[in-house]
């Protein structure tokens, strides 16, 4: 089990997984790309077992902030703390950035991420009503580093 920045070799991995996961909310290709090479901006992480792809964990920053905008596991995979791992790694990196919050948005629907989220300490702050394609509300959320 590894846990790493992502690099350009993975990125076929990544959106395989992606595109799995999410649907018609994911990502493209040139953007998962852009975040692998912007390092300046994005982190990619990736939970690697045997050189196939478990999760990824993508956050974009910027000064003393930073928005956790996916964290992904292989269906196959979850229920195995792949996900809190990938987000104790990012967590690590953003304070070596001297990052002091992360924000994020999850669907109102989304259960298992409201809970995942809120176990491992982000707090609800607002939310933003008819935010999403099929019209649901996001709930925001912020956690101090």
């Amino acid at each position: 089990m590894q846990i790493r920045y992502a690099n350009t070799s993975d990125i076929e991995q990544i959106f395989a997984l992606e595109k799995e996961i999410f649907n018609l909310e994911s990502y493209d290709i040139k953007f998962l790309n852009s975040c692998v090479q912007n390092k300046n901006s994005y982190i990619l992480a990736v939970f690697c077992e045997n050189n196939k792809i478990l999760g990824y964990a993508i956050l974009s920053y910027i000064f003393e902030n930073a928005d956790l905008l996916k964290i992904a596991v292989d269906k196959n995979y979850r229920k195995q703390h792949i996900a809190t791992d990938l987000f104790n790694f990012v967590k690590s990196e953003l304070k070596k950035l001297n990052v002091e919050n992360i924000f994020l948005e999850v669907d109102e629907n989304n259960v298992s991420a409201i809970n995942f989220y809120e176990k491992i300490g982000f707090i609800k702050f607002s939310e933003r009503k008819n935010y999403y394609k099929n019209g649901n509300t996001a709930l925001l959320y912020n956690l101090s580093i």
